[in-house]
Parts: structure tokens; sequence; C-alpha cells
């Protein structure tokens, strides 16, 4: 639920029981300023939407920033709500109207990109410009690689804390700790470890039905329940 003077999202479990928090205030990605409403949209990976006075910001359920959307046009953005998969809508009470905004599939979007890049280049190649459309391609190329070596970095980091979770008999061990870390640092690692290891994490949505998701959720589970105060006084002895 949107926190709007304290320019936050506070996050609650199906119980309502509270989780934490998510953002702070400030105008860039992840930071808001009087947000005014919340809600949840994708297809097989959900994000959350945040409507601000002028903009939308669409993050992870973790709170990871992935698209700040200035809205043409806008007054005062004041609630937002989806369909579901397809589109979400979002008051404005200032202009008196509710803008629609379409949900497009990542998939589809890199395809309708590619076929942007084919389309430029043929114009191009009809103009005699190829050798600057060839560089851009060779810029994409780039762009992809690094993403997926940062992927690749992101996973094995993600593998690494899943066998440490489930092979630690401390809550050092478990985290990676040595053994003079303080109850403050080891608060720290347990969130980012949640955030690392959470099944709903758009690269863990892709080892679903495998085994090692299995495992996924059982060392979320297992840091889970390290979260509570109790829990790391309770382990911090191990």
């Amino acid at each position: 639920m949107s926190d709007t003077h304290n320019d936050r999202i506070q996050v609650f479990s199906t119980e309502l029981s509270w989780i934490g928090v998510i953002g702070c205030k400030g105008r860039g990605a992840g930071q808001f300023i009087y947000p005014r409403g919340v809600c949840v949209a994708g297809h097989a990976s959900k994000l959350l939407y945040v409507c601000e006075q002028t903009r939308i910001q669409a993050l992870t359920l973790l709170g990871e920033p992935r698209i700040v959307l200035p809205v043409p046009g806008a007054g005062t953005l004041c609630g937002i709500v989806s369909d579901g998969a397809r589109r979400i809508y979002c008051t404005d009470m200032d202009a008196h109207v509710i803008h629609v905004l379409r949900l497009t599939h990542h998939e589809r979007w890199q395809e309708r990109r590619r076929e942007a890049i084919a389309e430029a280049k043929r114009r191009r190649a009809l103009r005699g410009e190829g050798d600057e459309e060839d560089e851009d391609e060779e810029d994409e190329d780039e762009e992809a690689k690094r993403q997926r070596a940062m992927r690749t970095d992101k996973e094995k980091h993600r593998d690494r804390a899943m066998f440490a979770v489930l092979t630690g008999t401390s809550v050092r061990g478990m985290l990676g700790l040595v053994e003079t870390t303080n109850e403050a640092q080891i608060r720290q690692a347990v969130r980012l470890a949640m955030r690392l290891l959470h099944p709903d994490r758009a690269m863990n949505l892709t080892l679903k039905g495998t085994k090692k998701y299995d495992q996924l959720e059982a060392a979320f589970k297992k840091v889970n329940n390290l979260k509570d105060v109790e829990r790391i006084e309770q382990w911090h002895g191990g």
C-alpha cells in the first residue's frame, strides 16, 4: 500500500503482518514523491506499478526499479488499478480523465524492437548508409553480451548463496559471514539474501518446476525464518 506522506510503499503479507518498505523520498528510479496508489500486473513476471503526481513507476515485487514513465498531460494522478495482464488504468483528478496504459510482454517488445532495427537497416541501405547501421548493430550486440554477463554473475551469486544457506549450520555460516559479525550486519545480510533468493524474482521464475527451484524455495524459507529479531537472537549463539 502507498504511504503517501512518507514517500514510500509499505509491504504486508496476505495475513497483514508487516514485511518492510519500498523506496524513499526522491525523484530518481525507485524513489517517490507522494505516491498515491499501487497495483500489481504483468504476464509471467509480475511488476509493482506506483503512481505519483505526473508519472508511473514499475518495480519488481522486491522494489528493484524497472521503468519510470512520465504520463503525457498528467495533472494529479491518484489511484491505479490493473485488469491483471493487459492494461493499467490510472485516474487523473485535475485533468478529469482516466489514463489507460497497455502492458507489453517483454519478449513481444524485444521482437518489435528487432523488427524496428531491421526496418531502419533496410532504409539506411536504400540511402547508402549501411555502415553506420552495422556499427549500431554491433553496439546492440555488445550491450546484449553485457546484459547476459551480468545475469550470469547474478545467477552464480544466487547459486552460491543457496548452497551456503542449505548447508550452513549457523546463521553466520548460512550467510557467509565471519564470526565477528555483529547483529546489525547479520540483519542486513538476511535482507540481502531474501532479495537474492526470493522465488518471485525475475531470474528465479525461469526455474519454476525444476529441482533447483524447490531448493531455492527451501533456502528462502530458511532465511525468511531469520528476519525477526527473536529468530536472529535465537541463532546468534550458533
